[in-house]
Order: C-alpha cells, then sequence, then structure tokens
C-alpha cells in the first residue's frame, strides 16, 4: 500500500497544492504542510484498507484454521508413528508381497494378539468414516 501512498502523496503535495508557488519560505511551507488535512485523509484510507485485508481474526483465517483441523483429523497415520487406539473399523493402506499398496477397510482391536503382524502388512491408517446421509432439498 506504501508503494501506491508514496507517490500519491507526492504528486499531490509538488503538483495540485498552491501552497509550494505561493509560498518561498520553507519553514512556513512545513507548518502549512504539518496542518494539511491531506495526511489525514490518507491516514483513513490507509485505516480502511488495513481493515478491509486484516487476515487475523477473519473468517478466512477461521476458515483455514478448521481446514487445517480436518486435514490432522482425517489423515494417514504410519503404523511406525503409533497403532489405533480403540476398537473398530479403520482404513488401511496395505502393502502386498509385490510391492504395491492397496487401500482396505479393515477391523483394529487393541487387545488384539497379531499386533506385529498388523505392522508388517498395514503401512498407514486413518479413521473409517461414512458419508453424511443424503438429505433431499424440498
Amino acid at each position: 500500500m506504501d508503494k501506491l501512498v508514496e507517490p500519491m502523496m507526492e504528486h499531490i503535495c509538488d503538483s495540485l497544492c498552491r501552497h509550494p508557488a505561493e509560498e518561498p519560505d520553507q519553514e512556513t511551507l512545513d507548518k502549512i504542510c504539518a496542518e494539511c488535512e491531506m495526511g489525514k485523509y490518507i491516514g483513513g484510507i490507509l485505516n480502511e484498507y488495513n481493515r478491509i485485508n486484516k487476515f487475523q481474526g477473519s473468517q478466512c483465517e477461521k476458515l483455514l484454521e478448521e481446514l487445517g483441523r480436518e486435514r490432522q483429523k482425517n489423515r494417514w497415520i504410519p503404523v511406525a508413528e503409533r497403532l489405533p487406539e480403540k476398537t473398530g473399523d479403520y482404513w488401511v493402506a496395505m502393502r502386498h508381497l509385490d510391492g504395491s499398496i492397496s487401500t482396505e477397510k479393515m477391523f483394529w482391536s487393541p487387545e488384539w494378539p497379531y499386533e506385529d503382524a498388523w505392522r508388517e502388512v498395514v503401512v498407514a491408517w486413518q479413521a473409517y468414516y461414512y458419508p453424511e446421509p443424503f438429505v433431499p432439498q424440498n
């Protein structure tokens, strides 16, 4: 914004203002410029610009934070990082003998005695989710 304001102020003061041509004394001209209302108008423009473009606390910031939380909640978690804590269905990325990886729905229980086997086959997991039920719009 300063890249716009400074040239605008210079143009107004140097080209449009009548005082520099009428007042040869620099000290008197400085006093006139200090009382000039143009600074107040430019200040108002800058304040409005900052208000409009304020990101902190804005709806955009809140939506980006929510998106980050959702991404974190629904991310793939490597089994090397941790295993699921609750019994239930999970999406898992499984490594097959040929090296390929597929996504499957799989049941997990923390009490399951085959944890090492699960770690060998499953590369990563995430919570199993169901889509929201369809609700027709009337």
